[in-house]
């Protein structure tokens, strides 16, 4: 069998050999760098061979750093702890042996020395080693799975419905790539898993659905590279050109009908998802998560709003919709209608949605929920509106957002805000046709 490149064998068991550049073996003290890779000739396969080359090949790379660097804000935490674990095992000493401060200190009498001077790599390093020799945790190497879970926390996302749009997308890229430990030298593999994943995902979905999960994916990997200084620099690959289909919206006179049914339809709790989707921009899920707090601006005598405070897909998402239309109508019915959406699945709500509208429109075309969104969209353009005041009522990422700061304040300061009654003055506008 031919051995890979830097591996030897010396007394039946495998060695990563490779040599120290000239101008640096005077600082090292050796022509070479020389670790046992703790695998016999007798049983090791390829694999296990490859696996601790490449180990031992990132840690070569990190001692010539060391000898050419010593800032200690150029290294991640991550090669600190391998420096850390370096140590222990070239001084023969087992993490998590000992508690004792005494033992410990005569086992690592460098820690005496990094009070001096406790920023340098050298302290860094010693007091990782340190640390490690109580509590083995310490070398634990971080996985790409703990930068999902930092950014999931970093998110402060708890809705379930949240997590699984990010966590979705994550297991398949890790279905490609592995959960492997990072390192900076990790960038080549992952740029081979986003290349796969569009891959894959372009028999399934859209190019905009891959851009979407893409943008998720980069902010995980993207913000550990930068917790962790890891220098990784990726971007989105290459996708196909693509013609986004044309957006469905209703004509002003189906609007009306679908209005006139809905305050005579025996199914108020769909009436209720209806009116309020297509004056505000909302989805079901956004009406499922509303809570009494959310509610409370709905008896305002002069600008009933609702405002959305939830986990939401985007910040924009965040914000206050003014009720112009039938707010009588919302008020008696809203909290069945809230109490239906939690009961029912995710998919029977929209199903029950589309149901209705196709049926009530009855022109031989299938509506959607999603269409009375874009309807709205198409209303502040006919009637003239501001654009920037309706992508605050929608939630549009071109329109900024209302700050979390002014959607904590009580009802009656937010219902007598000049923002609030701007927005509102500015929904009669974009519902006109539907007031007359």
């Amino acid at each position: 069998m031919k051995l890979p490149q830097y591996i030897i064998i010396k007394k039946k068991s495998y060695y990563f050999q490779k040599g120290i550049p000239s101008n640096l073996r005077s600082v090292y003290g050796k022509a070479k760098y020389v670790r046992p890779l703790g695998l016999k000739v007798s049983h090791a396969s390829l694999s296990d061979i490859e696996k601790a080359r490449i180990r031992e090949l990132d840690n070569y790379e990190l001692l010539i750093k060391t000898i050419t660097n010593t800032d200690p804000s150029t290294y991640s935490q991550d090669e600190i702890t391998r420096l850390a674990q370096v140590m222990l095992r070239d001084k023969k000493i087992s993490p998590g042996s000992t508690g004792n401060p005494e033992i410990m200190s005569n086992l690592l009498p460098e820690i005496d020395g990094t009070q001096d001077n406790i920023d340098s790599l050298e302290s860094k390093v010693t007091i990782t080693a340190y640390k490690a020799i109580a509590d083995a945790k310490v070398l634990q190497k971080r996985t790409l799975d703990s930068l999902y879970n930092d950014y999931i926390s970093y998110k402060g996302y708890t809705d379930p419905r949240m997590i699984h749009r990010v966590f979705v997308p994550w297991r398949k890229l890790l279905s490609i790539c592995g959960n492997q430990v990072i390192s900076n030298g990790l960038i080549d593999t992952l740029h081979h898993a986003l290349d796969s994943y569009v891959e894959q995902r372009l028999n399934n979905v859209s190019p905009a659905t891959i851009k979407r999960e893409l943008n998720t994916l980069l902010s995980i990997l993207n913000r550990g590279s930068r917790k962790y200084r890891l220098g990784w620099m990726l971007q989105i690959p290459q996708l196909p050109n693509h013609v986004p289909k044309e957006k469905q919206v209703l004509t002003q006179e189906q609007q009306s009908l679908l209005i006139e049914k809905c305050l005579s339809y025996i199914n108020p709790r769909v009436a209720t998802c209806v009116i309020l989707m297509l004056q505000g921009g909302m989805m079901p899920s956004e009406i499922k998560r509303l809570k009494e707090e959310n509610l409370e601006g709905l008896t305002h005598p002069n600008t009933p709003f609702i405002t959305i405070t939830a986990d939401t897909k985007t910040k924009t998402r965040k914000r206050l919709i003014p009720i112009v239309l039938h707010s009588k109508f919302i008020i008696e019915h809203i909290n069945n209608t809230i109490d239906w959406l939690n009961t029912v699945t995710d998919s029977a709500a929209p199903a029950t949605l589309k149901k209705f509208m196709t049926k009530t429109l009855d022109n031989g075309k299938t509506y959607t929920g999603h269409c009375l969104r874009h309807s709205f969209r198409n209303n502040a353009v006919a009637n003239s509106a501001d654009l920037g005041k309706a992508s605050l009522i929608a939630g549009w990422s071109t329109g900024g957002n209302i700050s979390t700061q002014m959607l904590n304040y009580g009802s009656e300061g937010l219902g007598n805000s000049e923002v609030v009654k701007g927005l509102f003055a500015e929904s009669l506008v974009i519902h006109k046709h539907l007031l007359t």
